[in-house]
């Protein structure tokens, strides 16, 4: 396997509401090598219980632009999370990428608005059981055949647990979207199962994000990200040196060759 997944770094919540904070994060996670950063477009009156406007998970519209903006400047690709129709409308012309959360797996109005812009379109799938689409009517599932749709396949459960998180699902869905906070889960999601794009929510080095408890913070991303990178150059073709073979093998006397070695290379 000789691929790099794209790694998306989750902001969530983390940013508390505040843009020098989001700005933050957007330039950490550039400078750890993501591919993209990802916000959510929450607004008050989108929860049963209104949230006031001082809600430090709130995002203003004109906050989200600021952001998608820096983003632009830093050099990484910028995506949100939408909950209503009206997010399309508003914000197409700032995102590389949709994302559909678990809680709207079904909402086919919204994921069909977001597919008709033409832009990518991820779904997590943390709520689901059944992945092969099933759950939608069957006109719709014909109408998103061959559009740009990637199902990621998590657990709804924050933080999840290593051994809940069933990554055979990756055998049906194409991304995986974390929530343990686990090196070992996301090794084995990208190089078992070949996991692309790979979602992970992503705080900073303070861990005073609202979401933090199921976050990677830098130092830990950092180590992931480096490890993926090792993980992804030793994918590549190994040679034998025939010059150096020949000195290893020793006919003669079937010994280690290091003493005649050193006699030959006058040392």
């Amino acid at each position: 396997m000789s691929y790099r997944p794209k790694m998306i770094a989750e902001i969530g919540s983390n940013h508390c509401g505040d843009l020098g904070r989001a700005f933050q994060l957007i330039a950490a996670a550039k400078s750890l090598g993501f591919s993209a950063v990802k916000f959510q477009a929450i607004r008050a009156d989108m929860f049963a219980e209104a949230l006031s406007p001082q809600d430090r998970r709130i995002l203003p519209p004109r906050m989200i632009r600021d952001i998608s903006r820096q983003a632009r400047v830093v050099g990484i690709e910028f995506g949100l999370t939408i909950f209503a129709i009206s997010d399309v409308d508003q914000y197409q012309d700032i995102v590389g990428f949709w994302k559909i959360s678990s809680y709207d797996w079904l909402r086919e109005d919204l994921i069909r608005a977001a597919l008709e812009t033409g832009l990518p379109v991820l779904i997590s799938t943390g709520l689901m059981n059944d992945l092969d689409l099933h759950g939608f009517s069957e006109r719709f599932r014909s109408d998103i055949m061959g559009r740009k749709l990637t199902i990621l396949h998590c657990v709804s459960e924050y933080p999840a647990e290593a051994h809940r998180v069933g990554l055979e699902r990756l055998n049906q869905v194409r991304g995986y979207s974390d929530h343990t906070v686990s090196e070992g889960v996301i090794h084995r999601a990208v190089w078992e199962y070949g996991a692309d794009p790979i979602e992970l929510h992503f705080d900073l080095e303070d861990r005073e994000g609202i979401e933090t408890r199921h976050s990677w913070n830098e130092s830990k991303a950092r180590r992931l990200m480096e490890a993926l990178a090792e993980g992804y150059v030793a994918t590549g073709r190994f040679g034998v040196n025939p010059k150096e073979r020949a000195w290893r093998a020793d006919p003669e006397d079937g010994k280690r060759p290091l003493k005649r070695f050193r006699e030959e290379a006058g040392s």
